[in-house]
């Protein structure tokens, strides 16, 4: 009877371990629901200052006299200032086929036949539009506008875009929204990560050395998940040298590719 009464208890003592731990594994994945779609959003605005800045310009009246004076050093000058103040990493005009004409700061190994671009495929047709590309010098934001002419019809393509490799802006404008000052037992109490394919390129995850975990690469099945399934993974994951509560989301290029993940994490424990 004592026996019985001992393995009822602990029959018990199991199911309300259970029911805890499901009950916080919820809250967790709810909590991380929310932190990503922060994460989502600003990626998104990003993309949306760059589309603005590129359709600004291109609807502007300086490019088309600079166009027409045949005389490519004030136009260079011009879109390096814009370059700048924008904040680029690179501006470049196409012709109305797609073949680059002038480049402003084009960083890396370039390619002069732009047309197979997706977001400047779409300019080409008339559009402004911004989206994910992965470009021979990385995975990049990029937007795209046509330049029109004074009696109608296309007369190129203006282009820019902002690498992700190595570049922290978007992951630490996230961790400090939603994770700063948040840390257990001398470990960041979240993790914000961009990868092209299951590489990190951009990443709020330090290694033991203390340097940012660029270079390493995410579990074999959240990559099965996301990258050739195109599904949204949720669970515990081990990022580089802790465990998380995580979601990771197909980052699609503008053709509808899937090129990379963006990845969202609460370390567990916290």
């Amino acid at each position: 009877y004592l026996v019985i009464l001992s393995i009822g208890g602990l029959a018990t003592s199991l199911v309300g371990s259970w029911v805890v731990s499901s009950t916080i594994m919820t809250q967790a994945r709810r909590a991380v629901d929310h932190d990503f779609v922060t994460a989502r959003t600003v990626y998104q605005q990003q993309l949306q200052a760059l589309k603005l800045s590129v359709e600004f310009v291109a609807s502007g009246t300086t490019v088309q006299p600079y166009l027409a004076g045949g005389d490519r050093r004030p136009l260079a000058v011009y879109l390096e200032r814009i370059r700048s103040d924008a904040g680029f990493d690179f501006l470049t005009l196409a012709d109305p086929r797609g073949q680059v004409v002038l480049r402003v700061s084009q960083p890396g190994r370039a390619t002069d036949d732009a047309s197979s671009t997706g977001t400047v495929k779409a300019a080409l047709s008339g559009k402004v539009v911004a989206g994910t590309e992965v470009l021979p010098a990385g995975m990049t934001l990029m937007a795209a506008a046509p330049i029109e002419g004074a009696r109608g019809g296309i007369e190129g393509v203006l282009y820019g875009g902002v690498l992700l490799t190595g570049n922290f802006g978007i992951v630490d404008r996230v961790w400090d929204l939603l994770f700063r000052g948040d840390r257990y037992r001398d470990v960041d109490g979240g993790a914000v990560t961009i990868f092209q394919n299951d590489l990190r390129i951009s990443t709020s995850v330090h290694t033991v050395a203390g340097g940012r975990a660029l270079g390493t690469r995410a579990s074999p099945d959240v990559t099965a998940a996301v990258l050739k399934r195109g599904e949204t993974w949720r669970g515990r994951a081990f990022i580089v040298k802790d465990w998380f509560i995580a979601e990771y989301d197909p980052i699609r290029d503008y053709s509808g590719n899937v090129v990379g993940m963006l990845g969202v994490g609460i370390l567990e424990g916290t």
